[in-house]
C-alpha cells in the first residue's frame, strides 16, 4: 500500500512544482496580489506531458488490466473449487449407498431408519456443500459486476488523457477545447457513480452484508 501511494501521490509534486507563490501584478484589477500563477515553459510544458502520461494513461491502464486479470484469476478458482466440491459429493441411494458424478456407488456412512428422519432432513435445507457453492457464486458475479463497473466508469478518463497526449488541440483552450470540458465533465462525474454504487452491489449480492444494514437502519422490522 506504501508503494502504491507513493507512485500514486509522487508525480504530482512535479506538477505542482510548475507553480510559484509570490506577490505577481494581475492587470484585469490593477493590484499586486499574493497568487502561484503557473510558469509556462518549454521545460515545463515536457514535464507536465511526461506526468500526464503516468497519472493519466499508464496508471489507469494497469489498474484496467491488474483488474481483469485479478477478477478472471479469482472467478476460474471459485469455479475450479465449486466443481471439486460437487465432485466430492455422496448422494444416498435407495439400497443404503451413496453415488459420486462418475456413477460409482460406496457403502453409505449414515443411513436413514425412519420417514421421519427423510422428513427432517428434507425440511432441514440444502447441504452446507450447496450452500457454500451457491455462496461462491455469489462472490464470482459481485467480483465481475464491480470489477465491470469500474472499468466502464474509468474508460472515459483513460480515453481523455490520451486524447490530451495524442491530440494538440486536446486542450481546454484548443481547438478541442469544448470536446475536452465535455470529456473531463463526463469523468468527473463517472469517478464518483463508481465510489457510489458499490454499496448498492454489495447490498444486493451479499446477504449478511445485507442483514447487517437492515439491522443497523431498522429496516424491515415490525413495530
Amino acid at each position: 500500500m506504501i508503494i502504491i501511494f507513493i507512485i500514486t501521490i509522487g508525480p504530482y509534486f512535479f506538477i505542482y512544482g510548475n507553480y510559484r507563490i509570490g506577490w505577481y501584478y494581475y492587470a484585469d484589477v490593477n493590484r499586486t496580489l499574493l497568487g502561484a500563477p503557473y510558469h509556462d515553459g518549454e521545460v515545463n510544458n515536457i514535464v507536465d506531458r511526461i506526468v500526464f502520461s503516468v497519472l493519466g494513461t499508464l496508471l489507469p491502464q494497469f489498474s484496467f488490466v491488474s483488474t481483469c486479470i485479478c477478477t478472471v484469476y479469482l472467478v476460474i478458482h471459485l469455479r475450479k473449487a465449486s466443481k471439486f466440491r460437487k465432485s466430492h459429493t455422496r448422494a444416498p441411494t435407495a439400497h443404503g449407498e451413496t453415488s459420486n458424478d462418475d456413477g460409482e456407488k460406496t457403502p453409505a456412512t449414515t443411513e436413514i431408519s425412519t420417514s421421519r428422519d427423510l422428513q427432517k432432513s428434507v425440511l432441514a435445507g440444502p447441504s452446507s456443500t450447496s450452500r457454500s457453492m451457491s455462496k461462491e457464486e455469489r462472490v464470482a458475479k459481485t467480483v465481475v459486476i464491480i470489477a465491470a463497473v469500474f472499468i466502464v466508469c474509468f474508460f472515459p478518463g483513460c480515453v481523455a488523457f490520451m486524447l490530451y497526449i495524442a491530440l494538440p488541440g486536446f486542450t481546454l483552450y484548443g481547438v478541442y477545447g469544448q470536446l475536452f470540458v465535455l470529456m473531463f465533465n463526463f469523468t468527473y462525474l463517472t469517478e464518483p457513480i463508481n465510489s457510489g454504487i458499490n454499496l448498492f452491489i454489495y447490498y444486493s449480492m451479499g446477504t449478511n452484508f445485507r442483514m447487517v444494514v437492515n439491522e443497523m437502519f431498522g429496516i424491515g422490522k415490525k413495530s
